[in-house]
């Protein structure tokens, strides 16, 4: 009743990418209202626009790649630093007043764990609750390096280009002939081969800039 990627045209894509109207996705001998299939249609939708948005090309790629990994990191500091700064500290009160009543010390396993695991993401030893401010100043580090990086006042990114211009860009890049009867599914071929051949240029351009 309704296409499927396979059978889905770079023309009837196209039509709806610049009118969004969902009757673009039924077949041609169906008479019922699209309205019907919308659930089917929106997910065959989504499907397709998270493929072409999910691909990012070249320096966006890296700088994407690039961001998630220092947000995680800064993340991970953060966890490890509240976990042991509240392990310590508490600790530290405990035995204080186990101290002051002739009480043995408690000794926390846990705090090892998060030490272990700060040594070896920072370098920095931990022993004490002061020792945290090694980690601190990693962590305002870090964030400072992603605010240089990833300023929250970018210029507003760019209307993205319509799907027709992104199916342009694959078949020159391919060296494919100009059809409105190619399939989605044979689009996407070509659009994954077109990625990966410009990923492969931007690797070879980093590698040349050093020599």
């Amino acid at each position: 009743m309704i296409e499927s990627i396979n059978t889905l045209t770079v023309k009837k894509y196209s039509l709806f990418d610049k009118t969004n109207k969902i009757h673009y996705f039924k077949k041609w001998w169906n008479i019922l209202p699209a309205n019907l299939f919308s659930k089917k249609i929106v997910k065959l939708a989504d499907s397709i626009h998270n493929k072409l948005s999910g691909k990012n090309i070249g320096n966006t790629l890296d700088k994407e790649d690039h961001k998630i990994s220092l947000t995680n990191r800064i993340q991970l500091l953060i966890s490890l630093y509240q976990a042991t700064y509240n392990l310590l500290e508490n600790l530290g009160t405990i035995n204080k007043w186990k101290r002051g009543i002739g009480l043995k010390e408690t000794i926390n396993n846990d705090i090892k764990e998060y030490t272990d695991k700060i040594l070896k993401y920072t370098g920095y030893t931990i022993k004490k609750v002061k020792d945290l401010e090694l980690l601190k100043n990693e962590v305002d580090r870090l964030t400072e390096k992603y605010a240089e990086f990833f300023p929250e006042d970018e210029e507003e990114p760019k209307k993205g280009a319509t799907f027709m211009q992104i199916y342009l860009g694959v078949i020159s890049n391919m060296n494919l002939p100009f059809s409105y009867e190619m399939t989605m599914a044979d689009f996407f071929d070509a659009f994954d081969a077109t990625t990966e051949r410009v990923k492969k240029y931007d690797k070879e351009k980093k590698i040349n800039k050093k020599l």
